[in-house]
């Protein structure tokens, strides 16, 4: 994560129209997009994140932290992780500048045995 939020990378994540998914950050977005802000300086989420999304669309930015059901080992809600991002990724495709699309936290929750 540390190699990922390097200042020089700020200007693509926030230039780009496409998001990006931070797979087991534990902090916000901010130490991606900011780039006066370094991984080990931001703070750790609240919830248990396991991911932490991006996209700077020029309209609007919006962000995303999934978090899975108390088990970040588990496989079955670790792959419930990924369906929401692939849908997350979905809905960003047909609307762009929707504005239905949510920036609040979201938790996966998955149905372990």
């Amino acid at each position: 994560m540390t190699q990922a939020s390097e200042n020089q990378y700020a200007d693509v994540y926030n230039q780009s129209n496409i998001p990006f998914f931070f797979m087991q950050s534990e902090k916000s977005y901010l130490p991606f997009a900011d780039n006066q802000t370094t991984y080990d300086q931001a703070i750790k989420v609240k919830n248990k994140s396991y991911t932490t999304g991006y996209i700077n669309t020029n309209e609007i930015v919006r962000h995303w932290e999934l978090s899975l059901n108390d088990k970040l080992d588990d496989k079955k809600a670790v792959n419930e992780v990924y369906s929401r991002i692939f849908m997350l990724i979905e809905k960003i495709k047909i609307s762009k500048s929707d504005q239905s699309i949510s920036d609040e936290s979201v938790e996966i929750k998955a149905d372990l045995p």
